[in-house]
């Protein structure tokens, strides 16, 4: 580029992930489920940063304690699940209860609220509150949206982008 020459869009760079450090356990679906409803449990291999590691190709055991109908279990991952894995897990006891990842990297999940009646609130992760290329973010919308679903485990995300930076064929 030269002096006064502007980019039509912002530059794209995928961002591959090294070695796996860690797998990250989130629930799908609210902090709080009754006995006998199912969680979606995912796991998802990160690198140092955060950065998934899509190569990733394993077993993964986990185990609920004995709080689920099945108490232990495992899942392999091939490279077509690229480096992430869910599984639905059905709560038989009332309780505080996660998921603990037996295999290395070994990991306990956050904390579930498992409850004898339906819970009457449920609380919800996610991001309300992100922007895209489109404006002054460092992704893609679709991107972002990916990182939420497959990396963050988050329940919800809104790219609420600058309108003024807008171009009216985006």
């Amino acid at each position: 580029l030269y002096p006064g020459d502007t980019l039509g869009r912002s530059p794209h760079v995928d961002v591959v992930g090294g070695e796996v450090d860690r797998l990250v356990v989130s629930y799908r679906g609210g902090s709080a489920v009754a006995v006998g409803e199912t969680t979606v449990v995912q796991m998802t291999a990160v690198d140092d940063v955060g950065n998934p590691v899509p190569g990733y190709e394993g077993t993964v055991i986990y185990a609920t304690g004995g709080w689920a109908s099945d108490a232990t279990e495992s899942v392999t991952l091939g490279a077509s699940d690229r480096g992430r894995a869910q599984v639905d897990v059905t709560w038989a006891h009332a309780g505080m209860h996660q998921v603990i990842l037996e295999s290395e990297p070994r990991k306990e999940g956050p904390w579930l609220q498992v409850t004898d009646e339906p819970p009457a609130h449920r609380l919800y992760f996610g991001d309300p509150h992100s922007h895209s290329l489109i404006s002054d973010g460092t992704w893609s919308a679709e991107a972002a949206y990916r990182h939420a679903d497959e990396i963050a485990g988050l329940d919800f995300v809104a790219v609420t982008d600058h309108a003024e930076r807008i171009a009216d064929d985006e």
